[in-house]
């Protein structure tokens, strides 16, 4: 289920890439989320190491 809901909204973002942010802080907010998003993902891995 989550993988999926991920897959839908890693396509969903593809798509935006292609539109592009109409405005900078439009782009800075999408900034904000990927950095959120790869801080959780480093997360979930050192738990895993541990």
């Amino acid at each position: 289920m989550a993988r999926k809901d991920r897959e839908e909204r890693e396509q969903e973002e593809e798509e935006k890439l292609f539109d592009g942010p109409s405005s900078i802080g439009e782009l800075y907010r999408e900034i904000a989320v990927v950095k959120d998003e790869f801080k959780n993902e480093e997360r979930t891995l050192v738990r895993r190491k541990c």
